[in-house]
């Protein structure tokens, strides 16, 4: 129905839908129109959709009644991206909620209050819950001999902030991009203080600077890409170069939590199709996604307990060159030292000839120095290479003893 209006007259037109009518990704807004083949960006929290086509998506919320909650949320996630011909702006529409949120918001730096129906009475002031996500994309580098990681990750944090919340449906877009930084100078909204705790070269803080994207129910996803070096006390090297080490990042606050009011909770750790096929041919290691895992753990500092989120990260190496290297070298020098006793007894030589032998075994054992490190434990590559200088040593004593018999 049309009408008539003065040009300073504002109208505003809600369509309502009766509550018990299928839902439809694309339903109530007038001449929107569904993508059919097009596959939506994963969305959070909604992971067993990912992949599906816009098609798939719809005929699965048709069957739930507008009224219900999971129609609301799959409207809010996935109408933006798989309904075209949608009326107005969203330009417009992300600008105009950008800049009424931003301009309400007082202090960047105080988090938000969470309440509950625990702390009503008080106004608030309960933990806030954080999820901690990491995406392992590259292994760039792992050192025994100090310890230490070096990946390439996305690091990723989900929480809730209320006073970001807006109605999805007045004006049809459901995200927002927001300027996220733990420096209060640059950033618009506020963020949870969490770092790596056994940084050695990178930290979360260091990473390169990124939008958060914030949705219509106050959920704000803040992923952040780059290199992180950490101090790992790496475990099972002991069969060097057939060892299988682990190592870990470790990540939480750097203040008590009761004052930055934030309860970090571990959510998923993801890996690349490079990691899980181990398309890396040119490289040492290789990650065990199989054997991986993510925990929590609790640590007493300065007075105050604090929640640690441990990824443990499981490696194969690569031992083709060690065993060319090395343990051939080693085992063919050993059998060598057979040959002093096919000289002749009368030249003399057979003592010198094995010192040359336990010599360039002694050459391999400062080579292998520099890839292993110095510790209490006797590592597989230095028994191997001890139990073949005792065996030159050996064949050098037998000979000398050889040796008078047959000049009497």
């Amino acid at each position: 129905m049309s009408k008539t209006v003065d040009q300073n007259e504002l109208i505003l037109e809600i369509h309502l839908e009766p509550l018990a009518r299928n839902c439809s990704l694309c339903g109530g807004i007038e001449s929107a129109v569904l993508r059919n083949d097009t596959v939506p960006a994963p969305t959070l929290g909604l992971s067993e959709f990912w992949g599906q086509t816009c098609n798939e998506l719809d005929s699965f919320f048709s069957t739930k009644a507008i009224g219900d909650s999971v129609c609301f949320i799959g409207r809010m996630a996935y109408t933006q991206s798989c309904c075209c011909r949608i009326p107005g702006s969203l330009n417009e529409c992300e600008s105009n909620i950008h800049d009424q949120i931003t301009d309400s918001l007082q202090n960047t730096v105080i988090p938000p209050d969470i309440v509950t129906i625990d702390d009503e009475e008080d106004g608030g002031g309960g933990m806030i819950q954080a999820d901690v996500s990491l995406d392992l994309i590259q292994l760039l580098d792992i050192d025994i001999r100090t310890n230490t990681l070096e990946l390439l990750v996305s690091f990723e944090l989900i929480w809730i902030d209320e006073r970001l919340k807006w109605n999805p449906f007045i004006g049809s877009c459901t995200t927002v991009s927001y300027r996220a930084s733990l420096d209060p100078e640059q950033t618009e909204i506020w963020v949870p203080e969490i770092d790596l705790l056994n940084q050695v070269g990178g930290s979360t803080q260091s990473l390169p600077s990124s939008h958060a994207t914030v949705f219509s129910n106050g959920i704000v996803w803040w992923r952040r890409t780059g290199v992180l070096k950490a101090a790992s006390n790496l475990e099972g090297i002991s069969m060097f170069p057939f060892d299988k080490p682990n190592g870990y990042l470790e990540f939480g606050g750097d203040r008590d939590p009761l004052a930055h009011r934030v309860n970090y909770s571990f959510g998923v750790a993801e890996y690349s199709n490079g990691i899980k096929h181990k398309t890396a041919k040119y490289q040492e290691y290789q990650v065990n996604v199989n054997n991986s895992n993510v925990k929590i753990e609790s640590e007493v500092l300065s007075g105050y307990s604090n929640q640690i989120i441990r990824f443990n990260f499981h490696f194969e190496r690569s031992s083709s060159y060690y065993i060319w290297m090395f343990i051939i070298l080693y085992t063919l020098f050993t059998y060598m030292a057979f040959g002093m006793f096919f000289l002749d007894q009368q030249v003399g030589e057979r003592l010198g000839f094995g010192t040359s032998i336990l010599f360039v075994i002694v050459a391999e054992d400062i080579k292998i120095t520099e890839y292993t490190p110095i510790c209490q434990e006797l590592l597989w590559i230095y028994q191997f290479s001890l139990g073949s200088k005792v065996f030159v040593i050996w064949h050098c004593r037998i000979s000398c003893d050889i040796v008078p018999l047959f000049s009497r």
